[in-house]
């Protein structure tokens, strides 16, 4: 009885620990991409759910938040939220808009 309380406490630790470290998971989308659709242009991902997107004449700053592939951006001192589904492949990311366009970014070294 000694040794499967053992065994189960083991794979309890294992399991606490497993899903805590896939807490600390950090998204895809976090970091800078440069538009492949408007030279000059990029969009940064922050960690704490804060962005910006622009060029180095024009920039906009916007909360965000993740969730089942799609990314709801709301500019700050906004309302509205545009929402985009996402999609990663190697170094290249797409955003696809409710209206059926998609802008193309490539993640920055």
């Amino acid at each position: 009885m000694k040794r499967i309380a053992m065994i189960v406490a083991v794979v309890l630790v294992v399991a606490v620990v497993a899903s805590l470290a896939a807490c600390g998971e950090k998204s895809p989308v976090i970091g800078t991409w440069n538009s492949n659709d408007a030279e000059g242009s990029s969009i940064v991902f922050k960690e704490d759910g804060t962005g910006s997107m622009g060029s180095s004449d024009f920039a906009l700053t916007f909360s965000y938040t993740e969730k089942d592939k799609k990314l709801e951006l709301t500019r700050v001192g906004e309302k509205e939220k545009i929402v985009f589904e996402y999609a990663i492949n190697g170094d290249q990311l797409s955003l696809k808009s409710e209206d059926g366009s998609t802008l193309t970014y490539t993640k920055a070294k």
